[in-house]
């Protein structure tokens, strides 16, 4: 019983994926990056600029007097610029791989019909 379970996949073409429309998973794929690359990136780079700048008003202006204070910000402008770097890395990955998979623009070639 097992076996022909395992073997109803390969005898019916629908199921072994011989009908796949990547259609609507491109437009899925497209979406999703232009999402990313339209939103979210851009709102975690501003954050993290203002947390920067924050951290350089907490060390220069804040903290003149007090080493503590100088400290805490320095640190936080240091993480602030890693999570820069992470997320222009984060979208030139995304870029990348977008258009290395073929998910950069929406369309989708319909796929050949034989001529007779």
């Amino acid at each position: 019983m097992k076996r022909l379970v395992l073997l109803v996949p390969l005898l019916v073409p629908s199921l072994a994926l011989a009908a796949f429309n990547p259609a609507p998973i491109g437009g899925y794929m497209s979406s999703l990056t232009s999402f990313i690359n339209g939103y979210i990136i851009p709102f975690i780079i501003a954050a993290s600029l203002l947390v920067f700048m924050f951290g350089m008003f907490q060390f220069f202006v804040l903290g003149a007097t007090n080493e503590e204070k100088r400290e805490k910000g320095k640190q936080l402008a240091i993480w602030a610029v890693v999570g820069l770097v992470l997320m222009l890395s984060l979208s030139g990955i995304v870029v990348l791989l977008s258009s290395t998979l073929g998910f950069g623009d929406a369309t989708i070639p319909a796929p050949s019909t034989p001529k007779i």
